[in-house]
């Protein structure tokens, strides 16, 4: 760690409880030296550490950073002290570059010891070491130990130790300062997982410290994005695409990060990652709009929406994004045929409001059906839309056939004079048995075909009845007809 590796300590060339006398003695050594252009070297230099120059400048530097007492204390945490007799004899095996024997001393001295006031020196040298380690299991096992010796009651021990006798210090405040560092240290080799790694069995004082630390700068910069991002796309809703691409790619590392140390279900990690899958959500919408008259936009559209997707939490955004989904795909299916769609809607509105006859409706039919036919050419026959749309036109002109048929058969029914009213009838049938036939050659959905057929039957039959059918020779009675009647009263559409 460099902390370590370049702990101003080391480059002073003392250990951390030395005393003000020994490191003014050290300071005018190492100044004397470097003004005539020497380097001095110190047995703490430890040639398991990589080699450190000793300039003007970096001296002062280190005395510097270990002139106030918090700044002292800092430091030896990350340093080695020299208590008793059982450190010196440790220390002087780490000066002969012999690790393994300083942490056999060092470790016999902690093996199954709580940590007090008699062996706290002991405790943080050898976490100073396990830092050092390539190790994993080292590193976890020095940060345990430096933040149990943090908390513990020999803590101030250890702060008299190395500041002054009256410095009282906050040991919370002074774990997270420990945090920070130790933090800092291991984002220079580490990756965010493996920081994690680090302090996922830590207890719960440490670790509530480390996932406040560790999340406070991934959740600034997924903020600072969302906001950035929202600007941009409110003055440029042509570039939200692009802009909602970057924003993702800029969060993803950082949403990962917050949610492998705070979990799915952390409040702060839904409401974070909320916040982003809505902007990502509105950056979708926003390219869409700004480009659906004069482009296809909807690919583009649908990335951002399915990305957002992935990233919302709650219900009513995933809802949201659905919604937005489903209909930019039906504009994608009917983008192709606009223009027919806009001629049939407007056709359909036409007929709505004309006064109803069967000629109206075979002269709606008559006009639909090249439109349809283009659209059946550009989506398939078997298309679902194309299929709807068709059988919309089937029903709403069947259901105006029978509408029509049955106030005929009403008036035959009330009619005094049956035989005038049954030739005022025959007409009708034959018009709406031929506008039947037209209606037919249109493509529908299996349900609406079933509907079709059974009505288109009936009219066949009734046109039978009337005589107005050649494979039918019967002229039809009084009686078959009023038979014929109540068959059509019992067939009321919608």
């Amino acid at each position: 760690m460099h902390i370590i590796q370049e702990n101003p300590y080391r480059i002073v060339g003392i250990v951390a409880n030395s005393s003000e006398k020994e490191l003014q003695k050290q300071k005018s050594k190492l100044l004397r030296y470097a003004s005539i252009g020497r380097e001095a070297t110190s047995e703490f230099d430890f040639s398991f550490l990589n080699k450190i120059e000793r300039t003007e400048s970096v001296i002062n530097a280190a005395f510097s950073k270990i002139e106030q007492n918090q700044d002292k204390i800092d430091n030896a945490l990350f340093w080695f002290l020299k208590i008793n007799m059982f450190d010196e004899t440790a220390i002087t095996h780490l000066v002969h570059g012999d690790i393994d024997k300083s942490i056999e001393i060092w470790g016999k001295m902690t093996a199954g010891k709580e940590i007090s006031t008699k062996n706290f020196s002991y405790f943080n040298n050898i976490a100073t070491i396990k830092l050092l380690s390539g190790d994993i299991t080292d590193i976890i096992e020095g940060i345990r130990i430096k933040t149990n010796l943090i908390l513990s009651e020999a803590f101030q021990e250890f702060v008299q130790a190395v500041a002054d006798q009256t410095y009282i210090i906050d040991p919370q405040k002074e774990l997270e300062r420990f945090v920070d560092s130790l933090l800092a240290q291991l984002a220079e080799k580490y990756s965010n997982n493996e920081i994690i790694q680090f302090f996922k069995n830590s207890d719960k004082t440490v670790l509530d410290i480390f996932y406040r630390k560790f999340t406070k700068e991934p959740i600034h910069n997924i903020e600072s994005q969302i906001s950035i991002t929202s600007e941009k796309r409110k003055s440029d809703a042509n570039n939200a695409y692009a802009l909602g691409l970057k924003l993702y790619e800029d969060c993803k590392k950082d949403l990962e990060t917050l949610r492998s140390i705070l979990g799915k279900k952390d409040l702060t990690y839904k409401m974070t990652a909320e916040n982003l899958a809505k902007e990502v959500m509105q950056c979708g919408i926003d390219y869409f709009i700004a480009w659906r008259d004069t482009k296809d936009p909807s690919t583009e559209a649908l990335e951002l929406l399915n990305i957002a997707e992935e990233i919302a939490i709650y219900n009513q955004t995933i809802d949201r994004i659905k919604e937005n989904i489903k209909g930019i795909e039906e504009w994608r299916k009917t983008s192709p045929i606009k223009e027919e769609l806009n001629f049939i809607t407007q056709q359909i509105n036409n007929f709505q409001h004309q006064y109803k006859s069967i000629s109206t409706i075979k002269s709606f039919v008559t006009t639909c059906k090249p439109m349809l036919d283009k659209i059946r050419d550009k989506v398939g026959s078997t298309d679902e839309f194309y299929l709807l749309l068709s059988g919309g036109i089937v029903n709403l002109a069947l259901s105006t056939v029978i509408s029509i048929v049955n106030k005929e058969q009403e008036s035959l029914k009330y009619s005094f004079n049956k035989q005038l009213a049954l030739n005022g009838l025959k007409p009708v049938i034959k018009e709406a048995l031929e506008v039947s036939y037209s209606i037919g050659k249109l493509d529908m959905p299996a349900e609406t075909q079933t509907h079709y057929n059974n009505n288109h039957n009936i009219l066949i039959s009734i046109a039978s009845q009337l005589g107005l059918s050649t494979s039918d020779s019967s002229s039809g009675c009084l009686s078959t007809i009023l038979v014929m009647i109540t068959i059509i009263v019992l067939l009321i559409f919608a």
